[in-house]
């Protein structure tokens, strides 16, 4: 049995055999992988002609360089593209397909030339603003239908993101994991102004000369409605894509709330 099917096997713990997990990270005394869940997940979507792309390496680079695929792996850290190439060649993983890049992500993506990708991988820097540049450089280059996964969203910035991409009318939350998330790519453009994104409509404090906005957020409202009610009738009811909706109708309907108060109060001052 192979590496790639010994730790990434369907629905099996990364560690089978007792096998230890390669400490990949941290000159090599830990391990900051994916979980394997989402090994697993990106194990099935991927295919030797498949181009993908994260921020941060580890197991998720071993992976992808067994898949065959055309790989663009992006870490600030030449240990650990040594500790993984190491690993690859111990293992008789065929590495030549991955195109490693030394230099912080926010460096290196903006002057980076790729194909449009199948599947993207946000996992390096976590500070702010770090996954919002992975995310501004990466989701765009991503093929409509393709699969964008965000790590460690136990930290506030990737919580942010995994909310905000709830949100937009452009992306599908298709999995969630422990301390990851995946979502799928439906329509471009994915980068609007911020009148046209609910998350940050529904945050702002919008002026009250902006009452229009309402009539635009309640047609979004009644759309989702109908989706709803057309979900319902055909009997074909997801409920992860149930609860995404309703969430962005939350969403929506909160923004709705704080126009009309501050409509209201304007209206009461004069």
């Amino acid at each position: 049995m192979s590496i790639i099917e010994r730790w990434f096997r369907r629905r099996t713990p990364v560690r089978e055999h007792n096998e230890p997990l390669p400490l990949l990270h941290d000159a090599g005394t830990a391990n900051w992988g994916l979980e394997a869940g989402v090994l697993a997940f990106i194990d099935e979507l991927v295919s030797r002609d498949s181009v993908t792309a994260e921020t941060g390496i580890g197991m998720s680079t071993v992976l992808l360089a067994g898949k065959g695929c055309e790989h663009y792996a992006i870490t600030s850290s030449e240990a650990e593209v040594a500790e993984v190439q190491t690993l690859c060649h111990q293992r008789g993983i065929d590495d030549s397909k991955v195109r490693f890049m030394v230099g912080n992500s926010q460096d290196v993506l903006p002057h980076l030339t790729m194909p449009a990708l199948d599947v993207a991988i946000i996992d390096g820097g976590h500070g702010m603003p770090i996954p919002f540049v992975d995310w501004c450089y990466l989701a765009p280059r991503l093929k409509v239908g393709g699969i964008l996964v965000v790590d460690d969203v136990w930290i506030w910035t990737g919580a942010v993101l995994r909310d905000f991409m709830r949100a937009e009318w452009q992306w599908e939350l298709v999995r969630t994991f422990g301390k990851a998330v995946a979502f799928r790519k439906k329509q471009d453009p994915v980068m609007l102004d911020w009148g046209g994104q609910p998350y940050l409509m529904a945050r702002s404090r919008v002026p009250p000369d902006w009452k229009w906005n309402c009539n635009t957020l309640h047609g979004h409202i009644a759309a989702i409605d109908a989706t709803l009610a057309q979900i319902e009738r055909q009997g074909k009811a997801n409920a992860e894509t149930i609860d995404n909706l309703q969430w962005v109708e939350g969403e929506l309907l909160d923004c709705v709330r704080r126009i009309e108060g501050i409509c209201a109060r304007k209206a009461a001052e004069t």
